[in-house]
């Protein structure tokens, strides 16, 4: 499965539009029932968040943020930028084959 994510222009295919050449950011993923770190007890799709990032990201950090969590194993990331409007891209690849009996639930967006 593949994101793309972008600060200055947007986040993956929703058309959603946000300009960020400054400040942090998180990212969530669905987690497997009984994860420890879920943000919402009881909710069998739980979310799990990313610590903050900071706008200009290196692709390792948000590498090692999102392989931190519960519901992702193992993900490939490439940024590019900064752009004119000072903002990054971020594509992030998910493998799903890669899930190590973690139960990875692929990413919310």
């Amino acid at each position: 499965q593949e994101v793309r994510v972008r600060a200055g222009g947007g986040i993956g295919s929703s058309g959603a539009s946000t300009r960020l050449a400054s400040g942090r950011f998180r990212l969530s993923a669905r987690s497997p029932v009984g994860a420890a770190d879920a943000a919402v007890e009881g909710d069998p799709e739980r979310v799990t968040v990313t610590r903050w990032l900071a706008f200009n990201a290196t692709a390792a950090e948000v590498k090692a943020a999102l392989e931190g969590l519960e519901a992702v194993s193992e993900v490939e990331v490439r940024r590019w930028g900064p752009f004119l409007d000072g903002g990054f891209a971020w594509r992030v690849v998910f493998d799903t084959d890669a899930d190590g009996g973690r139960g990875g639930q692929g990413p919310t967006a």
